[in-house]
């Protein structure tokens, strides 16, 4: 069954959208030559966070806490559970993932290092989240703004045909979906079923403007795998 998961549009404007699916592969796979304002296009539906801009800017507060950790407050934007990303995996199941952070021109100074880390509840009162991976991707330096993400590096996904490939794993002794990105991964080793969630940080990003910790990401992806190396769907869902 698949879940609703919000995305925000970033075009000329950030506006929010409730849609289905698993990744860009699904939703947006950015394959089209159409423009942004042809409805035959198929890549103005970006993953994003930290859109968050004071309300003199003229920007409306869309992203709340999307993606962000447990404490998180900017600009009257306040941290609630609600706005978690959250993807089921069941016991022994692997969560493979990656994205492609894209250039915005929403400041004029660089951004950072992208921090992933993936969370997990191990109580009921454990709001803050157990690590369960945590990586630091690093920026290409030479890029516009320090934006783009070296793709040198596993869960960077480098074009829209490994996006829709998906990640590359083996499986007895089998590689799966050659030509596809190289995963980041969890296995669940817990004994139990978990709602793991996302959170996106930047080295240094307490000192950042709010152009800066904005950030898009036009590729992404978070595929469940069973043991069988047989892909989940349906798994991630959102409030937001």
């Amino acid at each position: 069954m698949k879940q609703k998961l919000l995305l925000s549009f970033f075009a000329l404007l950030l506006l929010p959208l409730t849609m289905f699916g698993e990744g860009s592969k699904q939703l947006t796979p950015n394959r089209s030559t159409a423009g942004l304002t042809d409805p035959a296009n198929d890549k103005v539906g970006y993953l994003a966070h930290d859109a968050n801009f004071p309300s003199a800017s003229g920007v409306a507060i869309t992203s709340l806490s999307f993606l962000k950790p447990a404490g998180f407050s900017r600009n009257g934007a306040t941290f609630s559970a609600d706005h978690r990303l959250l993807i089921r995996v069941k016991n022994g199941e692997r969560l493979m993932y990656g994205v492609r952070r894209a250039i915005h021109d929403q400041t004029t100074s660089n951004q950072g290092d992208l921090v992933i880390t993936v969370r997990y509840a191990a109580s009921s009162s454990d709001v803050a989240g157990t690590i369960a991976r945590q990586t630091t991707l690093l920026r290409n330096q030479s890029s516009t703004r320090q934006m783009l993400l070296n793709t040198n590096q596993a869960g960077v996904i480098a074009t829209p045909a490994q996006a829709l490939a998906g990640p590359t794993f083996t499986q007895s002794g089998t590689t799966r979906n050659s030509g596809g990105y190289t995963p980041l991964l969890i296995t669940n080793n817990t004994g139990a079923d978990r709602d793991y969630w996302v959170e996106f940080t930047q080295v240094g990003e307490a000192n950042m403007s709010d152009g800066q910790l904005f950030s898009v990401y036009d590729l992404w992806d978070f595929t469940v795998i069973d043991g069988t190396g047989t892909e989940k769907p349906g798994r991630m869902r959102s409030k937001l």
